[in-house]
């Protein structure tokens, strides 16, 4: 048992040191409030780990702290299918720029500006805890009793504040993320992400500054030797083209593979009483839409400007169109039955001849558009267009197809969950659950333990 050090009074004590809990420990101490901010594991931040925001993320960072001095900013996605027909554009429209950037240096360029904050008392190596309604700071040098007027949870997935106070929670495991850094991305794809289509699950090359970072998936049921680096070097000279070989092998032999546990856990919880969770404390799902830290940057903006109980009422809603698009676009886009590739040659052509559905698309997956009636009109006319608009397809074949994607039609029912009431978190856990077993995808219901994870 350490010995008391001392006792504070402060205004907000935030938990957890990581992009999101450091741009709220700066943005509440921009606003003139007294401040304590700790972090158990500072060396953390070298994980694989979120790096790319989407403009009203980056609008967001820029107000608080201003704009790294490492990001590359960046206009969206190109989507390269593996059927050879056209590559897709998904430009976030009106001159919008998000921004890519090493997860570590986005995090030590922004403890810089807390720790010469006068406002902010940064808590280096020190575990928190919960007890009688303050924060217990435990650390080699002693124990700090932390008394204030709001807590902030943004201690990550495994939040040690969220268990304490509502408890453990289930999550869904959904697939492991490998992560490379990159010198020589092949030919310029100017400001855009690359997607590659084809392989177990999507693949992502961005620019970060020094280099680009390439991410791949991995099904959740794979056996660890699937992610041996020869394993791992032929999976990826099957999706991608023969001009990245050279800098992906030179990139495995030298760094290695950097493995992440990707889930999913709805973002129902954001605390109770004077705390209020933040980022991957209040959930998380599969990065492919690169939503995490625009989604933990949202909840800064809009905590610091709400009471406790109204930041959880709107960011309960909020959150619920980016939530579904995630999963629904990570089942279509890993699918390898008939009725997912039925659905991702439809999703594929809809965004390449359809401006409309292209840019409500690009709207929900940027954390733009938060109306789940835009979430529930785009895929539910998709889903619609999958079986119908198949041309030449039997009676028989459109009632196989139909029962194939049966589960997409579910996903609609997640969107008007915000106003399901008290049934609304189940119906949220259930619809990806399901959708999920159908696939395949293994879900794990136990309380989850997953530490680390990309977002």
């Amino acid at each position: 048992m350490t010995d008391l050090k001392k006792r504070l009074d402060v205004d907000i004590v935030v938990v957890g040191g990581g992009p999101v809990g450091a741009l709220a420990a700066l943005g509440f101490a921009n606003a003139g409030a007294s401040v304590v901010i700790a972090e158990q594991a500072p060396g953390a931040s070298r994980r694989l780990a979120g790096e790319w925001i989407h403009p009203d993320g980056y609008r967001i960072l820029r107000q608080i702290a201003g704009d790294p001095p490492a990001g590359v900013r960046t206009r969206g996605f190109i989507v390269i299918p593996d059927d050879g027909s056209p590559d897709i554009v998904l430009d976030y429209g009106g001159g919008s720029s998000g921004l890519c950037v090493q997860h570590h240096l986005l995090v030590a360029w922004l403890r810089e500006l807390i720790a010469a904050h006068p406002g902010v008392q940064l808590e280096f190596g020190a575990r928190a805890s919960i007890r009688d309604g303050r924060v217990i700071l435990d650390s080699s040098s002693g124990q700090i009793e932390v008394r204030a007027d709001l807590i902030v949870a943004a201690d990550g997935r495994s939040s040690r504040i969220e268990q304490k106070t509502q408890g453990r929670r289930a999550t869904m495991q959904m697939s492991w993320t490998g992560g490379l850094l990159i010198d020589d991305p092949g030919p310029d794809a100017g400001p855009y992400g690359r997607v590659f289509l084809g392989g177990p699950g999507p693949v992502l090359l961005y620019p970060v500054g020094d280099g680009f970072r390439l991410t791949f998936d991995l099904p959740a049921t794979s056996h660890r030797a699937s992610r041996n680096p020869d394993a791992c070097l032929k999976i990826l000279q099957a999706v991608l083209p023969e001009y990245f070989h050279k800098s992906i092998s030179h990139a495995i032999r030298t760094q290695g593979v950097q493995w992440a546990a990707c889930g999913f856990r709805p973002r129902t919880r954001f605390g109770q009483g004077n705390i209020v969770l933040a980022g991957d404390a209040a959930g998380y799902f599969h990065p492919l839409t690169a939503a995490g830290l625009t989604l933990g940057f949202q909840d800064v903006a809009t905590m610091i400007a709400n009471e406790p109980e109204r930041y959880r009422a709107l960011r309960y809603r909020q959150c619920v169109p980016s939530e579904l698009l995630s999963n629904a676009l990570y089942l279509v886009m890993s699918g390898h039955g008939t009725g997912a590739a039925v659905i991702r040659s439809q999703v594929l052509d809809s965004w390449r001849n359809n401006p409309e559905i292209r840019r409500e698309t690009i709207s929900l997956l940027a954390c733009e558009e938060m109306s789940v009636v835009a979430f529930s009109k785009v895929f539910s006319s998709l889903g619609m267009r999958a079986v119908f608009g198949q041309p030449g397809l039997s009676r028989s074949e459109v009632l196989r197809g139909i029962n194939q994607i049966r589960t997409w039609g579910t996903w609609p029912l997640g969107a008007v969950a915000t106003l399901a009431g008290s049934s609304a978190t189940r119906l949220r856990t259930r619809v990806p659950a399901a959708s999920f077993e159908a696939a395949g995808i293994l879900h794990r219901r136990e309380p989850a333990n997953l530490r680390g994870g990309i977002s």
